[in-house]
């Protein structure tokens, strides 16, 4: 799990291609709904960006 949020962190940062940050904000969407407990420090910019506030897990 440390691995996919690092890959969604990194897929969904604004000098990321654009197509990769869509796939990466649905892939985000969706651990959100299958494991909120994992996932439940993650935040999503307006612009689509993805951060976490721990990045140890």
């Amino acid at each position: 799990m440390r691995a996919l949020r690092h890959v969604i962190e990194m897929r969904t940062d604004p000098s990321a291609e654009e197509e990769i940050r869509l796939v990466f904000g649905m892939v985000a969407d969706i651990c959100l709904k299958e494991w909120p407990n994992i996932f439940q420090d993650m935040h999503i910019d307006p612009d689509g960006s993805v951060y976490f506030l721990n990045k140890k897990v």
